[in-house]
């Protein structure tokens, strides 16, 4: 399978390289003395860039710079080689796992979400529960937006963080990937104490449509929060009509606020 890196994970890879690159004017050895200057790691990159162009044919030159000195390099050689191999560079990528550099290590995790191989499951499932917060939101991205139901329990560990932005990743990553068994999930979030995080599970039993979640849903259109009515009346009529469900959306959607 053809891995295509997202679109953070390459703004953070751009970042790194900009602060990588030399400001004009300046060089890293006297011109004078004949000393031969070593490649920079935006250079290293460029010749990456070249060996991508010729296929698989460029693996080789990519593989070299698993385990290059600069982090950014190493990012970008992942991604590549990730790009290029599949399934077939993850024993040289699994180590990386454990690299020094956050990109890196984001970089080879967020890559594996992208393969059938089922060597993948552990080392993602182990970030999401104990990784750095914005390496575990990207990867729940990544997961809902490759619909992936793999994960789906791995993301439970999520829905515990203090941070209300991480649970609602996690949450937009169950509703995604359109799992009945997200229900369980959704359900037990729907009474989190921050009103958006509670809205995102009601939209995500939305868009499941499980009719279960009718009467929960049904009690939260009296919550005091303006986000969560919303959610609840939009959620209403995917959960099935009854006399009480009906009524209460009549209610909602004539709340002025």
């Amino acid at each position: 399978m053809r891995w295509i890196p997202t679109r953070p994970l390459l703004a953070t890879l751009a970042t790194a390289l900009l602060a990588l690159t030399i400001v004009p004017g300046t060089c890293l050895a006297d011109e004078t003395d004949g000393a031969t200057t070593a490649p920079t790691p935006p250079e290293r990159i460029q010749t990456m860039i070249e060996a991508e162009r010729s296929g698989v044919a460029g693996l080789p030159v990519i593989r070299q710079y698993l385990d290059d000195d600069d982090p950014a390099v190493r990012a970008a050689a992942v991604q590549m080689a990730y790009s290029l191999g599949g399934e077939g560079e993850l024993e040289r990528i699994l180590p990386l796992v454990d690299d020094e550099s956050p990109i890196v290590v984001q970089a080879a995790l967020v890559g594996m979400v992208a393969l059938d191989d089922p060597r993948a499951i552990a080392p993602v499932t182990a970030a999401l529960r104990d990784g750095p917060d914005a390496i575990r939101a990207q990867l729940a991205s990544t997961i809902g937006e490759r619909r992936d139901t793999r994960f789906l329990d791995a993301l439970k560990p999520l829905l515990a963080s203090d941070k209300p932005a991480l649970r609602r990743t996690a949450l937009e990553a169950m509703r995604a990937t359109g799992d009945p068994a997200a229900f369980r999930y959704l359900m037990a979030a729907t009474g989190d104490a921050d009103p958006r995080v509670a809205a995102t599970a009601v939209g995500g039993l939305e868009a499941i449509g499980d009719p279960r979640a009718r009467a929960r849903v049904t009690l939260l259109a009296e919550s005091e929060h303006e986000t969560v009515r919303a959610a609840v009346a939009r959620a209403l009529p995917a959960l099935g009509p009854t006399a009480a469900s009906e009524a209460t959306l009549v209610t909602l959607l004539a709340d002025p606020s």
